[in-house]
């Protein structure tokens, strides 16, 4: 049985459950989220919309004296749009997103590209930087 608990996320990117400090992501900082643990799944949701997944930490006999848990509600919605992340290429021409390396040619070491996250596709694009201006930094 799922269940849920809310929780402000401290300014280093914890939440406090079960007595421990888990790491979240410090980009929520200072936000209240719901956290949302189902079998072996921690989800970090906002206004029903799902930010996070992450595996749960916790034990059985964890979970069992969480404070103010309930009853879960209705699965969290992903985010309409696509996760987007900002990445400079590597000097051998490689990225890594979600612990997944992505070679895109040692032509393009040292730009930063903006790949977009689907969950049949990804996409990458050169970010706003013209090739004259790369060609000049390289001097």
């Amino acid at each position: 049985m799922a269940i849920e608990v809310d929780r402000m996320v401290n300014s280093v990117g914890t939440v406090g459950l079960a007595g421990r400090q888990h790491p979240v992501g410090y980009h929520y900082a200072g936000r209240r989220i719901t956290i949302r643990i189902d079998q072996g799944l921690l989800q970090l949701v906002q206004d029903g919309v799902l930010l996070r997944s992450l595996p749960n930490p916790l034990t059985p006999a964890e979970l069992a004296r969480l404070r103010d848990a309930r009853p879960a509600g209705p699965p969290p919605q992903p985010a309409a749009d696509p996760p987007k992340v900002e990445r400079r290429i590597s000097s051998r021409g490689a990225v890594t997103v979600a612990g997944q390396r992505i070679h895109v040619g040692m032509l393009h070491a040292g730009r930063t590209v903006t790949v977009e996250i689907a969950a049949d596709l990804s996409r990458q694009r050169t970010a706003h930087r013209s090739r004259s201006h790369h060609q000049q930094e390289r001097r």
